[in-house]
């Protein structure tokens, strides 16, 4: 009985941080809007948000008894140094996460894609800090500190609003820091052309070793035990000025230099694979307009992995969402999409099924909150050197 007291008052400990965290950013943003200066505009940047989100298995799975509710708060600072100081193309950006309440993917449903791109192990963390910095003229970008994988590489931009964790990255790169344990890092891109990019990125990999990046700092990228995960990615773009639609093929590959289990009891010093993503803009109400997000996006990837230490080998999905189907309701999304996996035949493995789908169908319609999410702009409708002035994209949508 003990220990359930002691569970049910980190739980309500937990909320009452989110809501005293909601609570301090609406007064804070309440007294700016009086301002005749908003601290936008002078460089300062504080957005909050508070993810609610509840399920019930009806069938299969785990289990079906009762039902789980959980939350994701994020609270965001972000510093443009060229405003602050004068020091261009320079942004400090630190993210706080507090996440309460069960795994349901991992406790009712065992799905192998996690269905709920906000499921984690409950924890209170610092889960970006990172400076970023960008030449005068777009073609290098250089981002430094803990830093969200997924907001760099292997993401499908018309992928972002769905639910479902396989339709925002492949689960066959099933080492990338990313939610709930984003990792100290050195990236870096470059944009030769308004066609063209390329980047990689350095990444702590101790995550394999069991030690949880998301709540740590960077003494394990360069300590024990060490390991690292490296990813990088190329890529064409399209689009984006008068009438031609944005779009987007981009292909990358990883490797992680740690130590990895095989399924016939053997080991591996390092493994690694390999991903392609597609995106494209098919309809839009006013094409060539970089404000306008209102359109129809299609989304396709595919990802691989050895299938001797990853439990999923071949990965592939798309979808459509849709931004602004109604009239009146520009900010509204409908999309759909089909996520497939195909497991591992290694006998070791143990595994009953071939396969896995997920199908989601999903309707948003957003209201004028707090913090409203902010979302990654596309980066075929900006000008270069702000194509990356990006925040993690999932800073309150967990996974995907």
């Amino acid at each position: 009985m003990k220990a359930e007291r002691v569970a049910v008052l980190k739980s309500a400990f937990s909320t009452l941080i989110g809501v005293v965290a909601v609570g301090v950013c609406a007064t804070g943003q309440s007294a700016l809007a009086g301002e005749d200066i908003a601290a936008d505009n002078m460089g300062v940047t504080f957005e909050a948000s508070i993810t609610t989100d509840w399920s019930n298995n009806l069938h299969g799975g785990l289990n079906t008894e009762g039902s789980t509710f959980r939350h994701l708060f994020n609270g965001n600072l972000i510093l443009d140094t060229d405003r602050l100081m004068g020091w261009q193309g320079g942004t400090f950006f630190l993210n706080f996460q507090n996440h309460n309440g069960p795994d349901a993917t991992a406790d009712d449903v065992g799905d192998a894609q996690a269905f709920s791109n906000i499921d984690a192990d409950g924890r209170t963390e610092i889960a970006e800090l990172w400076f970023e910095q960008v030449t005068s003229d777009g073609a290098i970008r250089v981002k430094v500190g803990k830093v969200e994988a997924n907001a760099e590489f292997a993401y499908v931009d018309n992928g972002g609003e769905f639910i479902n964790s396989s339709m925002g990255f492949s689960p066959a790169v099933f080492v990338l820091p990313t939610y709930p344990d984003p990792a100290m890092s050195v990236n870096l891109f470059v944009y030769p052309t308004d066609g063209f990019y390329a980047g990689a990125g350095l990444y702590d990999g101790s995550l394999n070793e069991g030690v949880p990046t998301g709540s740590r700092g960077p003494k394990t990228f360069f300590e024990h035990p060490a390991d690292l995960f490296v990813i990088g990615e190329a890529g064409l773009t399209w689009g984006g000025e008068g009438d031609d639609l944005p779009g987007r093929l981009a292909a990358g590959g990883w490797w992680h230099t740690g130590t990895f289990v095989r399924f016939d009891g053997m080991t591996d010093e390092e493994t690694g694979g390999f991903y392609i993503v597609f995106d494209q803009t098919l309809s839009q109400e006013k094409p060539g307009d970089p404000d306008d997000g209102q359109g129809l996006g299609l989304f396709l990837q595919y990802g691989y992995a050895d299938a001797d230490v990853s439990m999923i080998e071949h990965h592939a999905g798309g979808g459509l969402a849709w931004t602004g189907p109604i009239d009146g309701r520009d900010d509204d999304v409908l999309g759909i999409g089909v996520s497939s996996v195909w497991f591992s035949d290694e006998p070791g493995a143990g595994l009953t099924d071939d396969t896995e789908t997920a199908v989601e169908l999903f309707y948003k319609g957003p209201g004028p909150a707090l913090g409203q999410r902010q979302t990654r702009p596309s980066i075929h409708q900006q000008p270069r050197r702000d194509r990356t002035r990006r925040c993690a994209r999932r800073n309150d949508q967990g996974r995907g």
